[in-house]
């Protein structure tokens, strides 16, 4: 790639459309983390709960309940869900700084034709 004024256009062009499509999945991400925090809370309370009615001791109750294998189950899924959602703001950051870059090396290149009177 020369990195011709087109061709730098052209590179902003497909990052936008990277950034919101990146954009656009971010609601649905998010209900994703927020369902499943609800799932492994409802777990965590239910098992609670059972632990308790079992007579199980007080101190070790929650400790219990977070080793049962359904709980811990939907508290990885939790925490996937809470890392893919972060993974997607880094990537709607990367996008970002690549439009900006796009944009200088744009800005740059006009000025470098302008000079050379090329015509792009």
């Amino acid at each position: 790639m020369k990195n011709t004024p087109r061709e730098i256009e052209q590179g902003m062009i497909n990052n936008n459309i990277k950034l919101q499509n990146a954009i656009e999945e971010i609601p649905d991400l998010v209900n994703k983390k927020a369902e499943a925090e609800r799932d492994y809370e409802i777990a965590l309370a239910q098992e609670t709960l059972q632990l308790k009615s079992e007579g199980k001791p007080t101190t070790l109750i929650r400790e219990l309940a977070k080793g049962n294998k359904f709980v811990a189950d939907l508290k990885f899924k939790a925490n996937l869900a809470t890392e893919l959602l972060k993974i997607q703001y880094v990537k709607l950051k990367s996008f970002e700084v690549a439009i900006n870059s796009y944009q200088s090396m744009h800005a740059l290149r006009r000025i470098e034709y302008q000079k050379a009177h090329i015509v792009d």
